[in-house]
């Protein structure tokens, strides 16, 4: 991404296009939290993803690793 974006302008593009790429990801549940931050140069993205609470820690942590992909 380029230009001058705001925290706003940001968290914006959050809600249109990252939280339903995410949604769409299998085994996601739902997106519990979705906002973004600058630090010094650098935007985060953080995520709280939600997943079946009866599914093993270990596909828990499969599904998160196809979110950051």
């Amino acid at each position: 991404m380029y230009g001058p974006y705001t925290a706003g302008t940001l968290q914006d593009l959050v809600e249109r296009q990252v939280k339903p790429r995410i949604n769409a990801v299998p085994g996601v549940a739902g997106v519990d939290k979705a906002f973004a931050r600058k630090t010094g140069f650098t935007w985060h993205v953080d995520i709280h993803v939600e997943v079946d609470p009866a599914m093993p820690v270990a596909a828990s942590h499969e599904i998160a690793g196809a979110v950051r992909r």
